[in-house]
């Protein structure tokens, strides 16, 4: 087996803040499967009412297929329940923290080592919107309305 350094633990989730440990647990169990991907929209809907999950996750998904899609190398992710957050899953989380504070410079650069630098722009203009509805305290305005978002018919949602 070969070394992956993208894999390499750097630190626990217990020692990041809390958005950005959200957004990691987040990411693991989106590209976890199905099953864990109906928990990410649960917990979302809880969190945020319907229309406003389904805004987060819609940004959510497009910037994580932003990611695989055209990322310099592929993104190494720990397991769902593991505590240890590994290089790529740290710059993630720094990356949309930066860019959903504002602070675009820095967002670039961090995103600019996931991505191909031609899309780092566009990847940061997808986090913002994701920090701020993956990462906030949420404040739901809206009565929860969290039927799961329903596919066009013969339409593959992931």
């Amino acid at each position: 087996m070969g070394y992956e350094r993208g894999a390499v633990p750097v630190g626990s989730l217990k020692a990041l803040p809390q958005g950005e440990a959200r957004l990691i647990r987040t990411l693991r169990m989106w590209c976890a499967g199905p099953d864990h991907q109906a928990e990410v929209w649960a917990e979302m809907c809880e969190r945020l009412g319907g229309v406003r999950a389904r805004q987060g996750l819609k940004q959510f998904e497009a910037l994580v297929g932003l990611m695989i899609e055209h990322g310099r190398r592929p993104m190494m992710r720990h397991g769902v329940a593991c505590d240890c957050v590994g290089a790529d899953e740290a710059i993630f989380a720094h990356f949309v923290a930066a860019a959903a504070s504002g602070d675009r410079d820095e967002a670039v650069l961090l995103a600019s080592l996931l991505v191909r630098a031609d899309l780092a722009l566009h990847a940061v203009s997808s986090a913002e919107l994701v920090g701020l509805m993956v990462m906030g305290e949420g404040g739901r305005t809206e009565a929860p309305d969290c039927a799961a978002p329903q596919a066009p018919h013969g339409a593959t949602l992931h």
